[in-house]
């Protein structure tokens, strides 16, 4: 980006250096508000009149292509650029945790809580101090 907005002559005679090239932007998502016109404009050039190839890379994407006004500058994005087309089914893929909702109104007693957590750990077998636990919860219940 220096090359491309600083001042004086020094980036543009690097400019040259920048075509044909692949250019990678690492944590997109730090980029300014207020930069966010002229980064689109600059990519957009580099990509129509240089043949580079931007690859932006964050967890948290920025909607660059959905800027509201495309005359100052929204980026175009050619169709199938992801690199991860199926998000979704990524996210599925490395689900670790399900969170259910248990709450009741009149709030939960401790025999209640002591039930549910021995159904749901006789559920999951593989703890090894499942049977510790148990008894644990079963005292707790008398």
């Amino acid at each position: 980006m220096e090359t491309l907005l600083s001042g004086g002559t020094r980036g543009v005679r690097r400019l040259h250096q920048l075509a044909n090239s692949v250019i990678v932007f690492d944590e997109i998502q730090t980029l300014p508000i207020n930069c966010i016109h002229l980064f689109n404009n600059s990519l957009n050039f580099l990509a129509a009149h240089c043949k580079t190839t931007a690859v932006l890379c964050t967890a948290t994407q920025p909607l660059l292509h959905q800027v509201p006004n495309e005359h100052k500058g929204r980026l175009h994005l050619p169709a199938g650029n992801e690199l991860m087309p199926d998000i979704g089914e990524l996210f599925q893929q490395l689900k670790r945790v399900e969170i259910l909702d248990k709450t009741t109104v009149a709030g939960w007693s401790l025999e209640e809580i002591t039930a549910l957590a021995l159904e749901q750990m006789q559920l999951k077998t593989s703890s090894p101090y499942l049977g510790e636990l148990c008894s644990i919860l079963s005292r707790l219940t008398r």
